[in-house]
């Protein structure tokens, strides 16, 4: 059965940058896309988009993690028939966190709704937009006080058709930085949106 999915398209994932809500009026924010929150300002440095799907001309072991940029990855794995929903998708955030001693996450509306509308856009975009949109987003101040949040990040993918299970083990789980942010034991708010192959993971922090 493996042995088919290494003739899939490749995908493309994308680790999200989080970033800490300060308390003076002007919002620096982190982009350096690492899982670690608490870190102090960096300057933006974002990646490259590559195109996708890629196509390959000799077999990839399936499951193979290639990183095609600073924060950007490629990960060969199958399909499975049908999207995780945005429930499934939490409740195997938790599943995944819990053997790791890492706190539960809780659904919460204003991140439910944030992360529906980034995965609507980046699925029109037909790609990943480094996190533009959300950085956006945060920089209005009144956006911090209506989620009533202190920290936020992001995991995002771009191509796939797994379930909820599929997506936090397969996908975000193959490299260090997207595995480090959904183990992030500082958050303890999350939502999923799904949006045609497109998923994004909105994290926080309250």
């Amino acid at each position: 059965m493996f042995d088919s999915f290494n003739h899939l398209a490749s995908i493309l994932i994308l680790f999200v940058w989080s970033f800490l809500s300060p308390i003076l009026p002007s919002r620096p924010i982190i982009t350096h896309q690492v899982a670690t929150p608490s870190a102090k300002l960096q300057s933006s440095s974002p990646s490259a988009l590559v195109s996708i799907p890629v196509v390959t001309t000799a077999p990839v072991p399936w499951g193979q993690t290639e990183k095609i940029g600073d924060h950007l990855y490629r990960t060969y794995v199958g399909s499975d028939p049908a999207m995780g929903t945005p429930d499934e998708i939490l409740t195997a955030i938790n599943n995944y966190r819990h053997p790791h001693g890492a706190q539960e996450v809780h659904r919460d509306d204003g991140l439910c709704k944030l992360a529906q509308s980034r995965a609507q856009q980046q699925d029109k975009l037909g790609n990943l937009d480094e996190h533009k949109g959300l950085e956006d987003y945060m920089k209005d101040d009144n956006h911090w006080r209506e989620l009533n949040i202190t920290a936020i990040g992001e995991n995002a993918s771009y191509g796939y058709v797994l379930s909820g299970v599929h997506l936090i083990e397969w996908v975000f789980d193959s490299d260090v930085e997207h595995r480090s942010n959904q183990l992030n034991p500082q958050w303890n708010l999350a939502c999923a949106g799904t949006s045609g192959v497109t998923v994004d993971i909105i994290f926080g922090k309250r």
